[in-house]
């Protein structure tokens, strides 16, 4: 604790070298993380033998604690020193660290903290790295590269917690409640990411698109799983899908003598959107002994009204369209070309 102590007061501040990750800094930083590691497994392997529960539970998760302050603060300052882009990551890798130790230690207070950690880490990358200013080349990015981190690291802890709940000593809750928790931050992480790549570098209609893929893949994954609080989170895209339809693109844009109907933006959008619900009533139908009731007799009926209306909208509106072109081109042929566009 105290070797602890002296590196976060002052080796933290030593300078760094040319290269990332070759200093004295993170000689030291090492040299901690490898003593500490192996107080740990020592006193892991020996807690039998120490008569005092509460010592056997408390040390091995403040060992865990020094460690992953080390590794968080060396992590930091070689980030901001090289990378700073890379500091999100460091909290998301050292929440990873502790969570494998709290698992391993049967420690729910140290699993506690990674959670936390985690949460830090997702605030940082929706205020900092979702909206940086050096992002310029589509994909290959920092926000990507942040986000796949984000992916990656959640699904190792989801998967320890489905296929290892055995081996966890800790209340039913946090067994039922972190998994679901998880799939929900990796899929809200995937979702933002797309669509500020998408309404960065390509339009409304794309957006549209990722929306709807995404909503009906988060579907299957969760009825799969019987994961239901990503079941309502996939259900909540593809009613923001709809409204989005509605609000964006329910009506055409320029003159009315270029449109040409069921050959266009809207027309293309609004099948997809209604194509998109009736794949989702068949999903549903499937897995349906897997459903709720309030699915049942909500989500089910929902989605193939909600496809319906879809397409009674467009049909509606291309029809109106159509006749509202002809009646342009009528005027225009004999009174003149129209000073006016129409936008439905």
């Amino acid at each position: 604790g105290g070797a602890v102590l002296l590196f976060l007061s002052h080796d933290v501040r030593l300078p760094h070298g040319t290269l990332p990750f070759i200093s004295e800094r993170i000689g030291v930083a090492l040299a901690l993380l490898f003593f500490g590691g192996i107080s740990y497994f020592l006193y892991i392997r020996n807690r039998e033998s120490v008569p005092d529960t509460e010592e056997a539970t408390v040390l091995p998760a403040l060992l865990l604690f020094e460690v992953a302050a080390v590794f968080l603060s060396a992590g930091l300052v070689e980030a901001h020193d090289f990378a700073p882009v890379m500091s999100t990551p460091v909290w998301a890798s050292t929440a990873l660290l502790l969570f494998a130790g709290g698992f391993h230690a049967r420690s729910l207070a140290v699993r506690v903290v990674s959670h936390g950690l985690f949460g830090v880490a997702l605030v940082r990358f929706a205020t900092t790295n979702l909206t940086s200013s050096s992002i310029d080349q589509i994909f290959f990015n920092e926000r990507i590269g942040v986000a796949l981190t984000f992916i990656m690291l959640g699904a190792v802890v989801f998967f320890v917690y489905r296929f290892h709940a055995d081996t966890n000593p800790s209340s039913n809750d946090e067994s039922s409640m972190a998994p679901s928790l998880l799939l929900l931050e990796i899929y809200g992480v995937l979702l933002i990411t797309l669509t500020f790549e998408s309404q960065q570098f390509f339009t409304d209609a794309t957006t549209t698109v990722l929306w709807g893929i995404a909503g009906l893949v988060a579907a299957g994954v969760a009825l799969m799983m019987r994961e239901r609080p990503l079941r309502i989170a996939s259900y909540a895209t593809l009613l923001v899908m709809t409204f989005w339809l509605f609000d964006r693109h329910g009506s055409i844009t320029g003159k009315i003598v270029d449109h040409t109907p069921l050959f266009n933006e809207r027309a293309f959008l609004f099948v997809f959107g209604a194509m998109t619900l009736l794949v989702l009533s068949v999903i549903l139908r499937t897995f349906k002994d897997r459903l709720t009731q309030d699915e049942r007799t909500v989500v089910l009926p929902g989605a193939l009204l909600g496809a319906n209306l879809l397409l009674l909208y467009l049909v509606s509106n291309e029809t109106l369209d159509y006749f509202n072109k002809k009646s342009a081109l009528v005027y225009q042929e004999h009174v003149g070309p129209p000073t006016m566009t129409l936008e439905a």
